[in-house]
């Protein structure tokens, strides 16, 4: 048996995803949990924020846009902030730029 350090609740070890064949800290119902807090955050950011990359303009699916860093001072990744307030990200994210994917990847890999 295994406390969860999210829940609190003792839980076999087969409730707990594993990481280098030991379980993690928090059992798999709080990991699940957590993940759909950080797509929800993400997409309450993308849609109050801004919609669409900022160099070709994509905004068909909001999934696919991403934050970028444009001074390199990141503090903070926008959507891990999840249990921080709403002005805590916004701040992080006047440092930002959206960028789709595609255009992510190309920016971070001019220097190749």
């Amino acid at each position: 048996m295994k406390k969860c350090s999210i829940c609190g609740n003792e839980k076999d070890e087969k409730e707990f995803y594993l990481k280098r064949s030991k379980p993690r800290a928090r059992c798999k119902e709080c990991s699940i949990r957590q993940i759909i807090a950080l797509q929800q955050t993400k997409r309450k950011i993308i849609n109050s924020y801004k919609t669409k990359c900022k160099i070709c303009g994509y905004n068909k699916y909001k999934c696919a846009l991403q934050f970028h860093h444009k001074e390199g001072d990141k503090l903070y990744e926008p959507t891990r902030l999840v249990s921080y307030s709403l002005d805590k990200i916004q701040k992080e994210l006047s440092k930002c730029d959206v960028l789709c994917a595609n255009c992510h990847v190309a920016l971070h890999n001019k220097k190749f």
